[in-house]
């Protein structure tokens, strides 16, 4: 619990599930998972008793059956690295979702996008994304991508820090790329936990 040192039993959360292959928080507690094995993502609401599995709904479904991954803005917008089918899905107005009223938006975004497999945004809405040797950013989560590197090798995770730095995972491990006076400097990357491989 927030602000506990005691550790808590694990809970399942997520019914109906046959392959997660992402999850994300966002800011009020909430829960999301992509299932690759039905191509849907289910919301797992967080209530005053806690995350309520019984309130689960289903956000997206008919998207593609493989390495379905997520990511959340902060600002009520939920990403689908989608790559079997070649974009990047956005929900918009998540927390408006409840069992009898899905409330978010569905944008698809296509242009640019082969088989993107990783999914990052930051808290000013800019999302980030891994598609084959490119990291893109579609600035304010729409428009066109704009390429921020060419030259990445199996990576397979994207995170991005409140410093606006990209944490890049590959099966060699990860590194991370700085962002300085208002762009990343991939000339100072750093190895993380060097020790890690196979991330």
């Amino acid at each position: 619990a927030p602000g506990s040192t005691s550790t808590s039993k694990a809970v399942s959360i997520g019914t109906g599930l046959t392959s997660p292959t992402g999850v994300a928080v966002d800011g009020a507690g909430d829960v999301f998972i992509a299932d690759s094995g039905t191509g849907s993502v289910y919301e797992v609401p967080f209530g005053p008793s806690g995350l309520s599995a019984a309130g689960q709904v289903t956000l997206a479904s008919g998207l593609g059956t493989s390495g379905l991954q997520l990511a959340t803005d902060g600002l009520d917008h939920l990403y689908i690295a989608d790559p079997s089918k070649g974009r990047v899905v956005k929900l918009s107005d998540i927390g408006a979702s409840t069992a009898s009223n899905l409330g978010q938006a569905e944008t698809m975004l296509t242009a640019g996008f082969t088989a993107p497999s990783a999914v990052a945004a930051d808290a000013s809405g800019n999302v980030y994304v891994v598609d084959g040797v490119n990291l893109f950013e579609l600035v304010g989560g729409l428009g066109a991508p704009v390429t921020l590197l060419n030259n990445l090798s199996g990576a397979t995770g994207l995170a991005v820090d409140p410093s606006g730095a990209i944490y890049i995972s590959s099966a060699s491990g990860t590194t991370r790329i700085p962002y300085v006076s208002g762009a990343l400097n991939p000339a100072s990357e750093t190895a993380v936990a060097s020790t890690v491989s196979g991330t």
